[in-house]
């Protein structure tokens, strides 16, 4: 008799075989970051490895087989680095606080003190009893116990000695109550923890000049080790400090005067880059619409040009035409010989924004040029002849029925575009680099900083190096460039 068919239909072993290369390996890195110390990192890829597992070999996950892999770029990708952002924002990270607590402990732990003044050179011999370090010290020959080598040692030179070196590190040899380590190649040294750990977390060790031990204690609020009168030992490490960067981003009035500055800059640069680009564009595709205007394809073409070419080529040309010295920036050339004016371009806070403004006008008119052409193809025209007829004149007609005929459908993508303008990291950092450097502030904030060029040069050009202030700034950035996205996508669903 014919068994009867399976409730869940089996599955192929090739697929099982598939799961298993990807899977093994991924479950090895998993362990091993977990017994390397990196116990959360272990935990996520060993939790993804089963779950994709199942996701792949279950047959009611069927679905989720074709989403699993967008939504874990997605979140590999997007979530964790806003996320890490957002928690790096509530915290002190900083070049003077880059470790972790543990890390601050294991450096009071490693931390040694060596009398080379009363430095021994030291010897391999071996003998019936194995091999052994022998070395002089007032006149007396002191021997380690037995050290682990391979073979005997017939040789006493440098390289017998590199060699041993992880051995030797290790040996310690007791001259009356003396511990001698492993100092160089050559010798051995009296050799000492300067720190003393102690059952509540503080250390106690590290001799000041007037002899007498300190005693150290983590500062979570400063996060650091510091004595009884409040001097800082040692590194820092990270910890949270919840609002603090955020409260210095608002109320701090050396930070918030420049922020308030570039702030501003921001909103102002995005905002005219949107208009000069979208109106220089607008009226081309206008012109280029003309049915008697003849070449309209050429001329099309060769206002494409700035579009096709990649923008950081252009910006770079831009940067040497606009140099200050005629002889060197062609328009300062050309403004010398006509009118006997060389602007300083890059050193006049006003006219480096308007350099910054012109070549972003350069770069975004075409896209603009393009988008008012497609629109303007839908645009019916029985209503200009309509507008012949009645006697509207170019400019009424550009006016009253041009422009309320395609800016309702352009509104989301110019709305787009100043979120882009709003981050446009690649034109500042290439043209001017923020230059020049703001007046009557402390920070390293520039001019024509926008808040992206200000927060990674804080973050990475500062001597300081504050990522949690920098992260914090990024978060604030997310907030606005997510409240744009939420408007544009009204904007765009919205019922005509």
């Amino acid at each position: 008799m014919p068994s009867p068919p399976s409730s869940s239909p089996s599955i192929p072993l090739a697929r099982i075989a598939l799961v298993s290369i990807v899977a093994l390996p991924a479950l090895f890195v998993a362990f091993n970051a977990y017994f390397a110390g990196a116990a959360i990192l272990g935990s996520v890829v060993l939790g993804l490895t089963l779950l994709l597992s199942l996701i792949f070999l279950h047959p009611r996950l069927y679905t989720w087989r074709y989403l699993a892999p967008g939504l874990l770029a997605f979140a590999t990708f997007v979530i964790f680095p806003l996320a890490y952002t957002v928690y790096i924002g509530f915290t002190n990270y900083s070049s003077a606080n880059l470790l972790t607590r543990s890390d601050v402990e294991r450096y009071f732990e490693s931390d040694r003190l060596t009398d080379r003044s009363r430095e021994a050179p030291f010897r391999l011999v071996s003998d019936a009893g194995g091999a052994h370090v022998e070395i002089d010290v007032d006149g007396k020959t002191y021997r380690s116990g037995t050290i682990d080598v391979d073979q005997s040692l017939e040789t006493d030179d440098v390289r017998q000695r590199i060699a041993l070196r992880e051995t030797l590190v290790g040996v310690e040899i007791d001259v009356g109550g003396v511990k001698y380590r492993y100092a160089t190649l050559r010798t051995f040294a009296p050799i000492e923890r300067v720190w003393t750990r102690q059952e509540d977390g503080s250390f106690v060790g590290g001799r000041g000049p007037d002899g007498i031990d300190r005693v150290v204690r983590p500062d979570e609020s400063r996060g650091r080790f510091v004595t009884e009168s409040g001097e800082a030992i040692g590194p820092g490490y990270r910890v949270n400090v919840g609002l603090d960067n955020f409260r210095q981003l608002l109320l701090s009035p050396q930070q918030r005067a420049p922020l308030i500055r570039i702030f501003i800059w921001t909103v102002s640069f995005a905002l005219l880059s949107v208009l000069l680009s979208a109106s220089v564009g607008i009226v081309l595709a206008t012109l280029l619409n003309w049915p008697l205007l003849r070449g309209r394809a050429v001329y099309r073409t060769l206002l494409i040009v700035p579009y096709a070419i990649p923008a950081f080529i252009s910006i770079l040309i831009f940067r040497g035409l606009f140099n200050p010295n005629p002889e060197l920036g062609d328009i300062n050339s050309m403004l010398s010989s006509l009118f006997g004016i060389a602007p300083e371009w890059t050193t006049d806070p006003w006219l480096a924004r308007l350099m910054c403004l012109i070549v972003n006008t350069w770069l975004g008119y075409p896209y603009m040029m393009i988008l008012a052409t497609g629109v303007l193809q839908t645009v019916p025209t029985t209503m200009y002849e309509a507008a012949d007829i009645d006697g509207a004149g170019t400019t009424g007609k550009f006016f009253n029925m041009t422009l309320p005929s395609i800016l309702p459908t352009m509104l989301p993508l110019l709305v787009g575009s100043f979120a882009f303008n709003f981050n446009n990291f690649m034109l500042v950092f290439l043209l001017t680099a923020g230059a020049p450097p703001m007046a009557g502030v402390e920070t390293i904030a520039g001019e024509t900083d926008l808040l992206v060029t200000y927060t990674y040069r804080l973050a990475f050009r500062d001597s300081a190096a504050n990522f949690g202030y920098a992260s914090a700034i990024s978060t604030i950035i997310f907030l606005v460039v997510a409240i744009l996205a939420y408007v544009n996508l009204k904007l765009s669903t919205r019922k005509r």
